[in-house]
């Protein structure tokens, strides 16, 4: 029975990401308070890479991707798409740049603050799950050809916490996709909690 309502979970979290989109733009565009927040905290998805802010590469004409969502804090959810940003989740024929890191911030007055990181392929609002006044987040995170990583992540009163955790893998030849729940510790998509 558990089983069937993690699929089920799964399921409706990828049906409400193909309703959500997000609107492009760039750095600069941005609120000033969300611009500030956004080259304060980002870093490179190459882990070895530096700072954002300590780039002298770094621009503020760099592409965005902005989605807003309702509760208790105005929330939104920021993607970085430019090279440093993403990295290819070795999937062939797909595209190089899979998985982009990204930003949660809460807004409160006219400052920003981070509520959730890290490097996902997608992450949005589950528009009628809500916890403490704010909506849970549905993240995927493409690990290659026929893999990817899925999670549910809830709001915990003073961030976002990763609940449910998921692999997908697509076998050729198979209808249907093998789904496997695990522990969320050591994904290569969040950071290190």
């Amino acid at each position: 029975m558990r089983i069937r309502s993690a699929i089920a979970i799964i399921l409706f979290a990828l049906a409400s990401a193909l309703i959500c989109s997000a609107q492009p733009g760039q750095i600069s565009s941005l609120e000033p308070g969300l611009r500030d927040a956004l080259v304060r905290d980002a870093t490179c998805a190459d882990k070895s890479a530096p700072r954002v802010a300590d780039d002298p590469s770094f621009s503020l004409q760099s592409h965005v991707r902005v989605q807003t969502f309702r509760g208790v804090h105005p929330g939104s959810i920021v993607v970085l798409d430019g090279a440093c940003d993403c990295w290819d989740s070795g999937a062939k024929g797909g595209s190089k740049l899979g998985n982009c890191a990204t930003y949660v911030y809460l807004r409160t007055g006219d400052s920003y603050r981070l509520a959730l990181h890290g490097v996902f392929a997608s992450l949005h609002p589950l528009l009628k799950s809500l916890r403490y006044g704010m909506p849970s987040l549905t993240a995927r995170f493409d690990a290659g050809d026929s893999k990817a990583e899925t999670f549910i992540f809830e709001w915990t009163g003073k961030d976002y916490k990763p609940t449910l955790c998921a692999s997908i893998v697509e076998s050729t030849g198979k209808r249907r996709a093998a789904i496997t729940k695990h522990s969320c510790a050591n994904s290569p998509a969040l950071p290190a909690q």
